[in-house]
């Protein structure tokens, strides 16, 4: 898993808040991580309210049901990205 990120797709409640469970091993695999959201729509904001060590990601955006793409990129301790398969390949 420490070479590998995970992504994932999730829409936002009327309040503005998705919540994503993530796998309870993730932690253990990398120290840290690096969160890239993107919303569906470019007048969208998203941001990060919380994040490991909750074993999930709370996610808000300025407008409710929106759809925001998420990507959890493990770093090394340094905080440079750990490569992944599909990367070194480019």
């Amino acid at each position: 898993m420490a070479d590998r990120f995970l992504t994932g797709v999730v829409w936002t409640d009327e309040n503005g808040y998705a919540r994503v469970p993530l796998p309870p091993y993730l932690r253990r695999t990398a120290p840290k991580f690096r969160f890239e959201l993107i919303p569906e729509r470019p007048h969208i904001r998203a941001r990060l309210v919380a994040d490991l060590p909750a074993d999930e990601l709370t996610i808000y955006t300025d407008v409710p049901h929106a759809k925001v793409a998420w990507t959890a990129i493990p770093l090394r301790l340094h905080g440079t990205p750990i490569p992944t398969k599909e990367r070194r390949g480019r």
